[in-house]
This record gives structure tokens, sequence and C-alpha cells, in this order.
């Protein structure tokens, strides 16, 4: 078969149909089937009009591209009985107005087109024309898939408005809302929990299995948003970064996916710009420098692994001296430094070290605070290994210059890697609401009837009256 590509937008099949302007003689010969995106169900259109039980040469009638035929579930002329009325030199649609047909599979996989309905309309659709005899020709000359698709923008925020407590409860107000342009139905939205935060309740009637708390909505209008507020603890007394994820989806097709997911955090986060070099070179996070290669940074495509295991994660890493003669890289980033963050951490690799005076070092502001050279106990070892750099008195809410710089000199090849930098922000976390210590209250002597407070009275005051003259 001979097929066509067509591409569909985001959306969800409602009544689809397809036209087609085929030029070719003695239709009798012609499959013509859709195949949508899924792959699956492939609907059959169009099965050797003109054949009795599979045998036959079918129909002689032929087809002409001008005369668009559409196939469609509101039609209801069967194609099986194309041209049935036509002699070999006439064509179809354009000799006997006949050009809009339901489908027939014939002996082919029966499926009809409103089997796609509910499906995704995103992706590329193809129509695939068959040709099941020799001699007579043809062409596919134009070819579409219409459908009355229905899309939602859903999307999904999440904050905890009081902040992180410890020692008691907390919210995540999580908020679903639908820019349309179609109301959006079967809605759910999800919330993945840290292992270190346990659900509580909410007001939503969401539930909860281990770490994941499901929200079922149902429908949202177009420009409609709905929000519910699940109460949680840390699982723990001490302060701890978290962060909860949420995501939403929906039955329609969701042209805007970009939203659908938003976190919640405390802090903890990575205050590095690009940590694994994802952004490549030129980097526009980075700066830059390699004596002879204008940058450390590096794909296996480009550069090699250098008998090393090239990236520890994504595409791309930096990759410090590489030749045998003298070279000089750095990697540098301007970073504001957290309060109370209390490391740099990276992941170094050293596979080849060719000179015992090669190094790399890690300076903040031109502070030396990380150093390995060739004499390193990671000389020669394939495999990254992780390395905490201790900030210190740099961690003050500052911005600070960050260089990576390594430095060979030639007398052999070392090859210094790294890979995934990290510095994580110290979390933030308010208070909890504790209950104050008890005000002592003078004791309460409950009274049945008026005879028992005048003896109480009575009783107290010889008392008193005892303890005085004691005193005297």
């Amino acid at each position: 078969m001979t097929c066509v590509t067509v591409a569909g937008g985001a959306g969800t099949v409602n009544n689809p149909s397809v036209l087609l302007g085929l030029d070719h003689t003695w239709i009798g010969d012609l499959t013509v089937k859709l195949v949508p995106p899924a792959g699956t169900p492939v609907i059959t259109l169009l099965s050797r009009p003109g054949r009795t039980g599979g045998t036959g040469a079918g129909d002689s009638t032929n087809l002409i591209s001008s005369s668009v035929l559409e196939f469609s579930a509101a039609n209801s002329d069967d194609p099986e009985t194309m041209g049935n009325t036509l002699t070999s030199a006439q064509f179809v649609c354009q000799d006997d107005g006949r050009c809009s047909y339901t489908t027939n599979p014939d002996e082919e996989a029966a499926g009809v087109l409103s089997d796609l309905n509910g499906t995704s309309s995103a992706g590329s659709w193809q129509i695939c024309v068959g040709d099941g005899a020799s001699l007579d020709t043809g062409q596919i000359c134009s070819a579409d898939v219409l459908f009355s698709s229905t899309a939602a923008d859903v999307s999904v925020a999440i904050a905890a408005p009081d902040g992180v407590a410890v020692g008691s409860t907390y919210l995540y107000d999580v908020t679903a809302s639908n820019a349309g342009p179609d109301a959006a139905t079967g809605v759910v939205a999800t919330v993945t929990l840290p292992g270190d935060v346990n659900f509580v309740s909410s007001n939503c009637g969401a539930t909860a299995v281990g770490g994941t708390v499901t929200w079922n909505i149902g429908t949202l209008a177009n420009g409609g948003s709905q929000s519910c507020s699940l109460t949680v603890e840390l699982a723990g007394s001490v302060c701890v970064a978290v962060s909860a994820t949420a995501t939403i989806d929906a039955t329609e097709g969701d042209p805007v996916a970009g939203n659908n997911t938003a976190s919640a955090a405390n802090g903890g986060g990575n205050s590095i710009a690009d940590p694994s070099f994802e952004d490549g070179t030129p980097n526009g996070f980075w700066t830059e420098s390699s004596t002879n290669f204008g940058t450390p940074l590096c794909t296996v495509a480009d550069c090699g692994t250098g008998t090393g295991t090239g990236p520890r994660t994504g595409t791309w890493w930096a990759w410090f001296g590489g030749i045998a003669a003298a070279e000089t890289g750095t990697m540098g980033q301007s970073v504001t430094i957290p309060t109370g963050s209390t490391s740099l951490d990276f992941y170094f690799e050293a596979p080849l070290c060719g000179a015992a005076a090669d190094f790399i070092r890690v300076t903040v502001d031109g502070t030396e605070l990380w150093r390995a050279d060739g004499t390193s106990s990671a000389c020669g070892t394939v495999g990254y290994q992780q390395i905490s750099v201790p900030l210190g008195a740099f961690a003050d809410g500052g911005s600070h210059a960050i260089l990576f710089e390594s430095t060979s000199t030639g007398a052999g090849t070392t090859n210094f890697m790294v890979d995934d930098v990290s510095l994580a922000s110290a979390p933030t976390c308010v208070a909890g609401n504790t209950l104050p210590d008890p005000v002592p209250q003078p004791a309460v002597i409950p009274a049945s009837n008026g005879k028992t407070l005048g003896l109480m009275a009575l009783l107290l005051g010889m008392v008193g009256f005892a303890v005085m003259r004691r005193r005297d």
C-alpha cells in the first residue's frame, strides 16, 4: 500500500471523516485504509468494490482526483456499490453524483469510523491505498482527515500557604483550572507527597494510597477552577526539605501540556543553573574557556569518552584536559549561595592522569576550596564519585563566583570529568501550633443546694478561725 501522512492537532476525535482525491482506472482493484496515530483501530474505508465474496475483477469504473470522495459514518451510500451504474469509461462522483459514502470493509477486518470517537487526534494519521491487481495504475492527489475535536487546557498549581510546619499539621492548597476552549471532563489531579510527609485529610474528598493523593474533580467548565486543601504533617520533628508535586489530566486533548505539573518546595532546591550542562555550547548559564578546544563541554558524538564514562546523566558533561599539550579549561557561574547551605556537590571522574602536576580545583571568589591532581586516588578509576565541598562563610545569601579550573602541563594526557553540579539551599520551616501551658485555677466545689453551701461556708470559717488561733 502507498500511504500519505496527515498531521493531527491536539484534541479528542469526534465524528471523523476522510476526504480523498484519487486518479485511478478500475476502482475494483483498490483498498483504502485509515490508520490513526495510535496504530489501532485501522478502519477499512473501501475494499475492492464490485467483487463478490472476495472473488472477481471488481468494478471497472474510474476515479478522478478533481471529484473528491468523502467517507463518513454520517453517510449511507455503500462503497461496495461504487460505480455500479456507470460504464468503464466514466468516473465515480463526476458522472453519477455519488461522492459521499459510509465504509465497507468487505472481507477485511470489521470496523467503522465511529470506533475512533474519543481517541486522541494528536499525531500522524495515515491514509493508505493498495492496488490488488496489475496493469491499472494511479496516484493519491489529496487526502484529509476531518473531525470535530474537543480540547481543554487544564492546569494545576500547588502551594503551602502557611509554610511547612514542624510539630503540627500544615496545608497544601491545590488549584485545578481549565482555560478551554472546551469543558474538561474526567479531570483528575494527583499529588505525590515525599516520604517525609504523611497525608492526614482533605476538604475535597481526596484519597491517599501511600504517598499518592488522588482528587477526582470530574468536570471543569471552560474558564472554571476548583480548589482543594490537603492537611499533611512531617513524619519527624526536624525541619527537612520536602517537595510535593501535583499533576492533572482530563479526557480531552490538552493543547498546552507544560502547565499540567507543578511543585511546592520549602528549599533544598538546586541553586546552580544548568547543573548537568545540558544547554550545551555556547552555554547560556556557564562561562566556558579552553586553550585548545574553546570549551570543556562535550558530547560522546563530539569527543568520545576519553576512556571514561562520558556524561553521568543527559548528553553533555565537562571534560578538562584531554590532550598531550598544555591546556587550561574553566567553567564558571555566578550564584547566590543561600544562607545555611553547607556544600557545593558535584560528580568527578579521572580515568586518566598523565602527570602529577596536572590539577583541577574549585574556587569561590578566587579562594580555592577543593583540589585534585595527578596523584589523586581517583586517578585511573572509571566511574563517577560524588564530591562535597564545604562552603563555610560563603553561605551568606550573597552572590559569589564559582569556578571549576583545570590546568594540564602537557607531559601526558589527563582527563578530568565533571557532571551534575548542585548547591542545595537550606530548608525553611515554621513552628507548629502548640497549646500554651495551662494556668492554675482555684478549685471549684459544686453546689447542690443552699444548705450545703451554708454548711461549707461555716466549716471554712471554723477552719480559718482555728488557723488564726494557732498563729496566736
